[in-house]
């Protein structure tokens, strides 16, 4: 464990080798990449449902998620906004069939009980 919760506060105890790491291409670089995040097991993509839906967006999410060694997790947003959101859900799960994917609702809490399992200590072991 590289943190360590003490008083109210986390404090740094170990620098970890990099066993992963989510990379973005640099903002203004054609070739430069920058770590994001490293040493994650679980990364969610977030995306609403609504009005700006794309699978092709979430497929290049996902694409990177994996590709820096995480477990990716599609989280569809705002189901309370879309009221055909299940044939969004399962158009995911036939180009993806392994991919994890929750529909979530902030507003009514639908599927929050979900991600927090994926959220968990045990979970990620």
């Amino acid at each position: 464990m590289g943190v360590r919760a003490e008083q109210g506060s986390a404090l740094i105890a170990a620098l970890l080798p990099r066993e992963s790491a989510l990379v973005r291409h640099a903002a203004f670089s054609v070739s430069g990449r920058q770590v994001v995040a490293a040493n994650v097991d679980v990364a969610f993509a977030a995306m609403a449902l609504d009005h700006d839906y794309s699978i092709r967006r979430m497929e290049r999410y996902l694409a990177a998620i994996a590709e820096g060694g995480a477990a990716p997790v599609a989280l569809l947003t705002k189901t309370d906004l879309c009221a055909g959101y299940w044939a969004k859900l399962y158009s995911l799960k036939d180009a993806f069939p392994s991919l994890d994917a929750l529909p979530v609702c902030a507003l009514t809490g639908e599927g929050m009980d979900e991600v927090l399992k994926r959220l968990a200590p045990a979970a990620r072991q």
